[in-house]
């Protein structure tokens, strides 16, 4: 369970970091495609910095402490008023409390294609949230969901590999548990 956990979160980490991409590459897609005012831009700016750093932060204190800023600064620009999906996408994948924005960015990318890119990395990363906590049938639709979409500003590769780790994970898990029930209804 301890190695499960440990590369789930590696495989996160990648994932959260978006395969790479920098501050700049995010910040110049928020600015295009995104909810950009400048009652927030700087929060937002600013959050992006920190998220980023955290996934290339060498240390798990190092990684913790970026997103936490990350989230801090994300947070701000939400009750100011930022709605932007890919803010609130880097928000649901930092800070104390992980996850919360993530299916409000999901919906928001829904009917948006220019946006597909930011619905596949929520689609895993809420994947791997519910693997981690051990909610395997509750994973795979959204494993699936990020296999099944595609954009140009996606290393497909990198994230199909991600999400298939999670989906066959996901599936066995779920594969076991159900033999796991019916050795136990027979007895």
């Amino acid at each position: 369970m301890r190695l499960r956990l440990a590369l789930s979160t590696l495989i996160f980490l990648l994932s959260a970091t978006a395969f790479g991409y920098d501050a700049n590459w995010w910040y110049a897609k928020y600015q295009k495609l995104g909810d950009a005012n400048p009652k927030w831009d700087a929060l937002v700016r600013e959050g992006m910095d920190h998220w980023v750093k955290g996934g290339e932060a060498l240390s798990d204190v190092e990684a913790r402490a970026e997103f936490d800023l990350a989230a801090e600064a994300l947070e701000k620009a939400y009750a100011a008023g930022c709605r932007c999906p890919i803010a609130l996408f880097m928000d649901g994948t930092s800070g104390c409390f992980p996850w919360l924005r993530l299916p409000e960015s999901l919906a928001l990318t829904e009917k948006k294609p220019e946006l597909a890119f930011v619905r596949i990395f929520c689609a895993n990363a809420l994947g791997w949230k519910y693997d981690r906590a051990g909610q395997f049938k509750e994973a795979i639709p959204y494993f699936e969901m990020a296999l099944s979409l595609s954009s140009p500003d996606v290393d497909e590769d990198a994230v199909q590999e991600d999400a298939k780790a999670g989906l066959q994970e996901a599936r066995e898990e779920v594969a076991a548990s159900g033999s796991w029930t019916t050795a136990l209804r027979r007895s």
